[in-house]
């Protein structure tokens, strides 16, 4: 809609759209925080960009993915290669922070900078010259790092968008592709887990769960003239976007400090949405009988060998690496909080329904 209202004022509008980076960030490695950001890139590409062009074949659409940026940053911190930067997260002082919180991942000053002007080559593609003469006469960050996070920055986004002349109907099929990792996701069958978003493979189904997997929502009800809100356990095919679900919390601090906390955070988009898709595969594990595609990403907390599996007591792994003995983080609703507990068994089943909210 907003499309069409830009073009019904001016037809040679050109639309912009950019993707972020993982937020909560301190809760996956280097490692992790790289390949989700770069999934994502490609993700947001093939299932959003690509079909807008095709919507819109004469019309200009930009993409910025400048989530690698802070993969980039963050990599060239924990090698020691950024000398600009003293913490990874200090709210203090931004301008010696590669992040200013340990929530949301606001850049510092520097990771402003460098996005910034990646913002500025890919949207107005000036001369050389110009960019040159930024980084030699005015920027203050070292020139080496400001060189190499730009050159970077811009390979991770050169196939995602073409110069104005060369737009046709034809040139919007292409698309890059990025492998799967990690993302903040909903929590189905009451097992708080974390997900890379949906994405259709060759082999089906990618990363979703069925209909009838189970959410707890927070839902504002009118009750005597004024509003209350009360707890409602839903199916995966009833939730709405802004419902408010259960979920693993990056704000709030567990009664075992070793695992995330859980808490209501809002649904803001589907990545998939396709609840007619039938006899798709999932893993059911039990005993939380948890059903999700074996892409899909739970907290394993230590594997059948009792050895734990990641920094803080555990790890974000795809279920299908899953093994009868793993410890998973499970939530007991009957003390509001996360618990370890073993999977006894894991069964292959057909369900109905791919759907993978945000």
């Amino acid at each position: 809609r907003w499309i069409d209202l830009a073009l019904s004022y001016n037809l040679n509008t050109s639309i912009f759209l950019g993707w972020h980076w993982a937020t909560y960030n301190h809760l996956l490695t280097t490692e992790e925080f790289t390949t989700y950001n770069e999934f994502q890139c490609g993700f947001f590409f093939n299932s959003v960009v690509k079909e807008l062009r095709q919507m819109y074949p004469y019309t200009q659409i930009l993409y910025i993915c400048y989530g690698p940026v802070a993969s980039i940053m963050r990599q060239m911190f924990e090698d020691g290669n950024l000398p600009d930067i003293e913490n990874q997260i200090g709210p203090k002082d931004e301008s010696t922070s590669l992040f200013t919180d340990d929530a949301r991942g606001h850049a510092g000053d520097m990771m402003t900078d460098m996005m910034g002007l990646v913002w500025f080559q890919i949207l107005y593609d000036p001369s050389s010259n110009l960019i040159e003469r930024y980084i030699n006469r005015i920027t203050t960050w070292n020139k080496e790092n400001v060189y190499n996070i730009i050159e970077e920055g811009l390979v991770l986004n050169e196939d995602y968008n073409l110069k104005e002349e060369e737009l046709t109907p034809e040139s919007t099929t292409s698309s890059p592709t990025m492998e799967p990792s990690q993302q903040p996701s909903m929590k189905p069958s009451m097992v708080p887990t974390i997900s890379p978003t949906s994405t259709e493979t060759t082999e089906g189904i990618g990363l979703c769960f069925p209909n009838e997997s189970l959410v707890q929502v927070l839902r504002t009800e009118k009750e005597n003239n004024s509003q209350k809100r009360k707890v409602a356990i839903i199916s995966m095919e009833q939730l709405q976007i802004d419902d408010l679900v259960l979920t693993i919390s990056r704000t709030r601090t567990a009664i075992d400090a070793r695992f995330p906390s859980i808490a209501y955070e809002r649904v803001y988009s589907f990545a998939h949405y396709d609840p007619n898709e039938s006899k798709v595969e999932y893993l059911r594990l039990l005993p939380s009988g948890l059903e999700l595609s074996a892409n899909h990403y739970v907290y394993r907390i230590a594997t059948s060998s009792g050895s734990e599996t990641g920094k803080g007591g555990g790890q974000f792994v795809p279920a299908r690496e899953i093994k009868v003995g793993d410890d998973l983080l499970i939530y007991d609703d009957m003390t509001a909080e996360s618990k370890q507990k073993m999977v006894t068994g894991i069964q292959n089943v057909h369900r109905r329904g791919a759907l993978a909210p945000l």
